[in-house]
């Protein structure tokens, strides 16, 4: 889960890349027993540039597979795959729970008291926004270089931009309470959104309304949609809640474990990874009628997942944990 002291941040960070941002979501399937066994994928430990290693880091955005940006307590970017990590330098005093970068130029972040950056030129400036909002924002997804949305605390706060962060408007919620909280958020298209927390909302005319889809089995806390009609939903107690049909129905699906997985990502509509807590990273490579347990390696909590084409996926975590894999799913892991 996150957290919601406030430091002075490192510094913000961004990444360069050549490639167009993969899509981070996957296709709902049957549900049948998941298995929590070790699969061959090789997952390796990389090197962070924090001296301070009770800095977690909560989420990374990746456009290509060597290059991602991740943020928390620190915020670093790697253009190598991940061979070498750095910081940038930046003015910021909060903590940032969600990034997303929808081009290997363009990345914007979002977290405590409303705090919204961005940068245009791969990082070599980042400049913040005014949210109008104070409330924090636990997710933040980028269709386009001039399409964000961000969600988190405050009844579940909504915020929208449609011109590259100039202007950020808050969007009706219509379960707007006080213990509604949204903590993930995922864009298929400018106009549709899917936003998860203690109730599943969507959206398919760019905001103007939200519908309520469903209630998960449990507090959602992670989302990903690959396109208009397919989403997963990941959250506590290792539920994994999916839709086929653009959320008119919702299955849930047997991950394997008990532990909160608190992000999803995808290379396709297939193959998906979900990470969480005591180091748990479970995967699908056939839609989700299996889930497959994988040794990360680690007892930490896991907060986030990147992956990119062609079988490049990113973990960030616990106490400034970066892991990494360059397999599919099921199969054996390649040379990184």
């Amino acid at each position: 889960m996150r957290s919601s002291i406030s430091i002075a941040l490192v510094g913000l960070v961004a990444l360069v890349g050549t490639a167009a941002a993969s899509l981070p979501g996957g296709t709902a399937a049957a549900t049948v027993a998941g298995r929590a066994s070790a699969a061959s994928v090789g997952w390796t430990s990389q090197k962070n540039p924090d001296y301070n290693t009770k800095h977690d880091i909560s989420a990374i955005s990746c456009t290509s597979a060597t290059a991602c940006t991740a943020t928390g307590y620190s915020t670093m970017a790697t253009t190598t795959g991940g061979r070498n990590w750095a910081y940038q330098t930046g003015s910021l005093d909060y903590y940032l729970a969600g990034v997303s970068c929808p081009t290997s130029d363009v990345c914007y972040a979002g977290g405590e008291k409303g705090a919204i950056v961005t940068t245009t030129d791969a990082g070599a400036s980042w400049h913040p926004l005014s949210s109008r909002t104070t409330h924090y924002l636990d997710a933040v997804s980028c269709p386009d270089a001039r399409t964000c949305y961000a969600v988190g605390d405050g009844g579940g706060t909504i915020a929208a931009t449609t011109n590259g962060g100039s202007l950020w408007h808050g969007e009706h919620n219509p379960l707007t309470g006080s213990k509604h909280i949204l903590f993930g958020v995922s864009c298929a298209s400018v106009k549709t959104c899917v936003a998860a927390g203690w109730y599943i909302l969507r959206t398919t005319d760019g905001g103007a309304t939200w519908t309520e889809q469903n209630d998960p089995d449990a507090e959602a806390l992670g989302v990903t949609c690959p396109d208009k009609r397919a989403c997963y939903v990941v959250g506590d107690k290792g539920v994994i809640t999916a839709s086929t049909d653009g959320g008119a129905s919702w299955n849930t699906q047997t991950s394997g474990t008990k532990n909160a997985l608190n992000s999803i990502a995808c290379f396709d509509a297939r193959t998906c990874y979900a990470v969480g807590d005591k180091g748990t990273i479970v995967a699908t490579s056939d839609g989700g009628v299996t889930w497959s347990g994988q040794a990360s390696g680690t007892t930490r909590n896991l907060r986030g997942v990147s992956c990119a084409k062609p079988r490049t996926c990113y973990v960030v975590g616990e106490k400034g944990t970066i892991l990494k894999t360059t397999s599919t799913a099921t199969g054996a892991p390649s040379a990184a």
